[in-house]
């Protein structure tokens, strides 16, 4: 049974998947459904076919029948909104019309200096300590920081994919901006690749989401398969090295007072993956990638805890700054003690709280809400703003959630007055000041 209800649920993202190759346009639970997909169906599939593990949840059907009514939903407001083409949430629709060329070449200056800002916080390794291990890879959060700098750092994630784009689109007629467009771009690439693996994805799929909306119809089949292939064998070859470093680099901060980035990079060099090394980066493989069905599994079948609409409470009172409480992450506290790092979703979330029924529907319910209110919120600024290049920003705020399944609802509407004004007033400042023209755009 466990089997047969698990092979259902991936049934709803084939209609997402045939819209990439019938080069149609796609939504926002599009590209959630399909991520949704990865993270509680395809992974956990890999892990339980080719890495051999057998968790004891394999035969809960609770957690599945929870697993289809939340896929099953989300494959139906793909679908419904798909038949409106001008709506907010047709994200390709959105990215096909907005003009990002539409930037002063001045603007290379501004870029040259905030990626150098950012590599070099990712490569601050002698800044490290033990208290502080992954302190270069943490201030995109912008803790311990002063006003100015948490701005610039909560910016980063947000604004960064929209200046990549920027950099690869535009083209400037002085050889010396054409000079520091290609500089910028080697710096970006590197600070993507030193940086957080998952910060990686994200742009690597807002870049590709952007030239499906506007090259899908020159770029055939055959070569999206052949593409696709590349980037997932590139991926599969790099995680791993990627994660050898930082274990690496962790070690190195525990055992030596000389830890800079440059001697870190030469000791792995020099010193290779050996075997305890690579076993530690399985092991974390491993155990990491089935963290979110665990959650899920966790709150349908393995507690007697149901909240019945507290965890909702808690959702809506941090919509109030002056009403936030301190229970945010008590999912973590009740699966994993006191302040435990879990892998929750917005389903585990709603599951924990109205169990494998309501709680599927009330997640989407969250989802679409929440989709919603940031594009509206986001767009409220345009006004003022009038970059066309702006818009760009909402969508990729946007897409942090629907790329990014593990977060904690409670916290989705906590970033409204914790960060996303903040994006908005860092990111709408900049535009304004080196766009080309400031005139109207529909998107």
């Amino acid at each position: 049974m466990f089997v047969l209800l698990f092979i259902a649920a991936i049934i709803p993202i084939v209609p997402s998947v045939i819209k990439i190759f019938r080069r149609k346009d796609l939504n926002a639970f599009d590209i959630t459904i399909i991520f949704s997909a990865l993270y509680f169906w395809v992974i956990p599939t890999q892990d339980f076919i080719f890495n051999h593990l057998r968790p004891f949840y394999l035969e809960h059907t609770s957690t599945v029948i929870a697993l289809i009514i939340y896929m099953y939903g989300l494959g139906t407001l793909a679908k419904v909104y798909s038949l409106y083409k001008n709506s907010p949430l047709n994200i390709t629709k959105r990215f096909s019309i907005i003009h990002l060329r539409k930037i002063k070449d001045s603007f290379q200056w501004f870029a040259l200096i905030y990626i150098i800002f950012m590599f070099w916080n990712i490569t601050n390794y002698s800044a490290l300590s033990e208290d502080n291990i992954e302190g270069n890879n943490n201030f995109f959060y912008g803790t311990n920081q002063g006003f100015i700098l948490r701005i610039i750092s909560l910016s980063f994630k947000t604004f960064f994919p929209v200046i990549f784009l920027m950099l690869l689109e535009s083209s400037p007629k002085r050889l010396i901006y054409k000079v520091l467009r290609k500089v910028n771009l080697v710096i970006l690439i590197a600070s993507l690749l030193l940086g957080e693996k998952t910060f990686l994805v994200f742009n690597l799929i807002f870049l590709l989401l952007y030239l499906y909306s506007t090259k899908r119809y020159k770029i055939s089949n055959k070569k999206i398969i052949i593409f696709s292939t590349v980037l997932i064998v590139f991926l599969l070859a790099f995680f791993p090295l990627s994660q050898a470093l930082r274990l690496y680099k962790q070690q190195a901060v525990v055992d030596t007072s000389s830890h800079s980035f440059i001697e870190v990079i030469s000791g792995f060099i020099t010193d290779g993956i050996d075997p305890n090394l690579e076993d530690r980066v399985e092991r974390y493989q491993k155990g990491r990638s089935l963290n979110l069905y665990d959650a899920l599994d966790w709150a349908a079948t393995r507690t007697n805890y149901r909240g019945n609409g507290q965890l909702s409470c808690i959702v809506l009172q941090y919509i109030i700054p002056q009403r936030a409480r301190t229970d945010g992450n008590i999912m973590g506290d009740l699966m994993g003690g006191t302040g435990a790092d879990i892998g929750e979703s917005t389903l585990s979330w709603y599951v924990l709280d109205w169990g494998i029924v309501l709680g599927p529907i009330a997640a989407l319910l969250h989802i679409l809400l929440l989709y919603l209110a940031i594009y509206h919120f986001g767009m409220f600024f345009y006004r003022y703003i009038r970059s066309p290049i702006y818009p760009l920003v909402v969508y990729s705020f946007l897409m942090r959630f629907a790329i990014s399944i593990e977060h904690n609802p409670a916290l989705d509407i906590k970033m409204f007055y914790n960060t996303y004004y903040l994006v908005i007033l860092f990111t709408g400042v900049i535009l304004y000041i080196f766009n080309e023209k400031h005139e109207k755009t529909i998107a």
